[in-house]
C-alpha cells in the first residue's frame, strides 16, 4: 500500500545529549506500530518527530498521551518542532538539569501551525477502568469531525 510515514536519516539532539542517530523508518498505511524502550531511550522524541513530520505533509492526528498532562505533552511537541538556533535554555529548579525553552513568539507561530492538524488529550479526562474504550471513542470522534488519519498513544 501507499506509505504513509516515512522518516530519512533522522536525528534529534538537546545540545550534546543526543536522543536519536540516523533514524529510518517506513510505515505503510493502515500499519500499527509500537515503540518499546526503556523510559529516556527516544521513544516521544521519536512520536514527535512522526507526529510533526505528518503535520508537515498535510495529515491530521490525534494524541494521546498517558504519562504526560496535556499541557506539558504540547510544551515538549512545541520545543521538537522550534529549530535548533531557537531553543534557549534554564535550569530546571527541581531537578538542576539544563532543559530546553522556546521563547513565547515561537510557540505561539508553532501553535498557530499545528492549530486545526494535531489534536491533544490526557489521561484526566479518561477514566482508568474504561481507559482503552475512552481513547478509542475519542480517536473515532476525531476521525469523523476532523479528519485524522494518524492515532497516537503515548
Amino acid at each position: 500500500g501507499k506509505v504513509t510515514l516515512e522518516l530519512n536519516h533522522v536525528g534529534k539532539s538537546y545540545g550534546d545529549n543526543v536522543i536519536l542517530q540516523d533514524i529510518n523508518l517506513l510505515i505503510p498505511r493502515g500499519e500499527k506500530i509500537a515503540f518499546v524502550v526503556r523510559n529516556g531511550e527516544g521513544k516521544s522524541t521519536l512520536t514527535g518527530t512522526l507526529l510533526l513530520n505528518a503535520v508537515q505533509d498535510g495529515m491530521k492526528a490525534c494524541v494521546y498521551s498517558g504519562e504526560l498532562d496535556e499541557v506539558i505533552f504540547l510544551d515538549w511537541i512545541l520545543t521538537q518542532a522550534t529549530e535548533r538556533k531557537y531553543i534557549g535554555y534554564k535550569t530546571d529548579e527541581r531537578t538542576h538539569k539544563n532543559m530546553p525553552c522556546v521563547s513565547m513568539e515561537i510557540r505561539r507561530r508553532i501553535q498557530k501551525w499545528l492549530k486545526g492538524n494535531l489534536f491533544l488529550f490526557d489521561n484526566k479526562i479518561v477514566a482508568e477502568q474504561e481507559q482503552t474504550k475512552a481513547i478509542l471513542g475519542v480517536f473515532e470522534a476525531c476521525a469523523r469531525r476532523y479528519g485524522c488519519k494518524l492515532f497516537v498513544v503515548d
